[in-house]
């Protein structure tokens, strides 16, 4: 993928749902996972924005992880905007969860 550019900054509504998603990712995780450690990690490519936060206390296998009004939410306003929403285990005990978000409004691109 081409390298990012330094300068660019996203949108403002991209802006705000970024902020809005990784606080609600955050909030489930210690909500309904109980972890003893989080990890964050925010990526960047000449297009897109990725953030991706894993915790070490998923209760339940995924196929027993129902989507709240939360995450529905903010998979619709993330679609809305060209963006997308992944929940999955990356191991036993382990959940992440993966959003991407363009730069640039889906008519702009």
């Amino acid at each position: 993928a081409p390298a990012a550019d330094p300068a660019r900054t996203l949108a403002p509504r991209h802006r705000a749902l970024a902020e809005r998603a990784l606080r609600e990712g955050l909030s489930n995780a210690l909500r309904h996972a109980r972890p003893t450690r989080v990890s964050v990690r925010v990526d960047t490519d000449a297009d897109t924005l990725a953030i991706v936060l894993v915790n070490d206390g998923a209760p339940a296998p995924p196929q027993r992880w129902t989507e709240g009004r939360g995450l529905r939410g903010m998979r619709v306003r993330l679609d809305e905007l060209g963006g997308t929403l992944a929940a999955d285990a990356p191991s036993p005990g382990a959940a992440r969860l993966a959003l991407r978000l363009p730069y640039d409004p889906p008519a702009a691109r």
